[in-house]
């Protein structure tokens, strides 16, 4: 893959990829999706910023490699955040928050407490089916994936 606009030792352009690499995730071997998301997260939110600060730290990032100087032409594509994750993850939070609470303080599983479990248990669901959904309609046998929560991982399916 060729790519002559692209200066690998200036700094990152912010171009909401990481690493302010040109590539799409149909150009790319690796492609990384975020998932914004800390609705289960029982000690304190906030991992849903992870992969944000990641994007914005990766314009820093050196992509020289002694043993691979370019390496960066395999490609790294970013498929964009859905619109409506963020809203979706803050609303099933506090129904989460709420039940956290509820035990903190000696309650009791109720019905209410089922129901708010049920809620945010069907709202993970739905995003893990979104998020494999996606890998599936873009994968090819070439193609490494990636998700960015608090760090990136990276399988090959």
């Amino acid at each position: 893959m060729e790519k002559t606009d692209f200066d690998p030792n200036a700094p990152g352009v912010n171009n909401g990829r990481y690493f302010g690499l040109p590539f799409t995730p149909e150009q790319a071997r690796l492609v990384l999706m975020s998932v914004p998301w800390d609705v289960t997260t029982s000690y304190r939110e906030g991992t849903a910023g992870g992969p944000d600060a990641i994007l914005d730290a990766s314009l820093q990032v050196d992509l020289y490699d002694l043993h691979n100087p370019d390496g960066w032409r395999q490609g790294i594509g970013t498929l964009p955040v859905g619109d409506t994750l963020e809203l979706r993850g803050k609303k099933l939070r506090e129904e989460a928050r709420r039940v956290i609470e509820h035990w903190e303080s000696g309650g009791t599983a109720g019905e209410s407490v089922r129901r708010r479990i049920a809620r945010v248990n069907e709202g993970s669901a739905k995003l893990n089916a979104e998020v494999y959904d996606e890998a599936c309609r873009c994968w090819t046998p070439v193609k490494r994936w990636g998700w960015s929560a608090a760090t990136i991982a990276s399988r090959s399916d």
